[in-house]
């Protein structure tokens, strides 16, 4: 059974995880850029018998606070979140697996501290997304979203989107990207 919690009080850290085993392996996932812990759902459903699993949501995605400042933002930044969590957790010797934005967590996080990780998997490593013609036309729209800091309806904390709808779309579906940034920034009604 997966169970919800908060990592801190006041910069929460939202992660998900099963009953821990010591006789079995664990698993870490960090999700992607404008994602959730949510994108890992039908892995934990597959995996949750034979491992153990922790998945959590990046600062300023899903469930986790939203830092004010850019500064707060830094892929070290992310990286010790991961760290705290972790040892939070008492857990070392595991498989940490990224997905594209993630990844880049995950290789400063296996630079830092590698003697708590046994294996790495990378998936969409070569996304390249500054490569892409819908980076250019998205980036100006990211730019306009530091405004949203400033109107006082804006959800504190977001949510999670249910992945099952876009099962087998791309890194960059754009309905799915749109739908992630409305579930986050909407106004509380």
């Amino acid at each position: 059974m997966i169970e919800e919690k908060y990592l801190g009080s006041k910069n929460r850290i939202f992660y998900r995880r099963n009953s821990f085993n010591p006789k079995r392996q664990t698993l870490v996932f960090v999700h992607g850029l404008s994602g959730s812990s949510s994108a890992w759902i039908e892995y934990e459903k597959y995996f949750e018998k034979k491992f153990n699993l922790l998945t959590f949501d990046l600062r300023g995605h899903g469930k986790s606070f939203r830092p004010k400042t850019e500064k707060e933002y830094l892929i070290k930044t992310f990286s010790k979140d991961l760290y705290r969590l972790v040892k939070k957790e008492k857990i070392n010797n595991f498989i940490l697996i990224g997905h594209s934005f993630g990844n880049f967590i995950v290789l400063d996080f296996f630079k830092k501290y590698k003697k708590f990780v046994k294996a790495l998997v990378l998936i969409s490593a070569d996304a390249a997304p500054s490569k892409r013609k819908l980076t250019k036309i998205i980036l100006p729209f990211l730019w306009l979203s530091k405004l949203l800091n400033y109107i006082p309806s804006i959800k504190k904390e977001g949510g999670h989107l249910d992945y099952s709808r876009y099962l087998h779309s791309g890194d960059w579906n754009i309905r799915r990207i749109i739908e992630e940034f409305f579930l986050f920034y909407l106004p509380d009604l």
